[in-house]
């Protein structure tokens, strides 16, 4: 949405909508929500930062987040039952870390994100 105004992406996920107030601009385009569930709800966008491509271009970047489900096994290969573990921790590969994963449900993780670069807005998986 830019004011008043809502478009509707292609499949390429590019949203065309023009204007000639480029003032605030990053404070007056925003999402129609905070959140999205996409592909038959296997995944979920939440935007996250608007990026200035050239003069007359912004791209709106959207973090990307995966339901996880944890099980383990012990060094024998069998099940171990999630209610005997105390604590969980996981690191991903930029180095964050998630301290007390609930484990009796599926959560959901960054699966990927927009990140600035020399050329640009790039995706990073997480």
């Amino acid at each position: 949405m830019l004011d008043d105004r809502t478009v509707t992406t292609n499949a390429d996920g590019v949203a065309r909508i023009s204007t000639f107030n480029l003032r605030n601009l990053s404070e007056r385009i925003r999402s129609a929500s905070d959140e999205f569930t996409i592909k038959n709800g296997t995944e979920r966008v939440v935007p996250s930062r608007l990026y200035r491509l050239d003069k007359y271009e912004y791209a709106l970047a959207f973090d990307v987040h995966k339901p996880v489900t944890f099980s383990f096994t012990d060094s024998h290969g069998d099940a171990v039952d999630t209610e005997v573990i105390e604590s969980t921790n996981l690191k991903n590969r930029l180095g964050g870390l998630l301290e007390d994963i609930p484990l009796e449900r599926p959560g959901w993780l960054f699966a990927s994100r927009v990140v600035s670069s020399q050329y640009g807005p790039e995706v990073r998986d997480i």
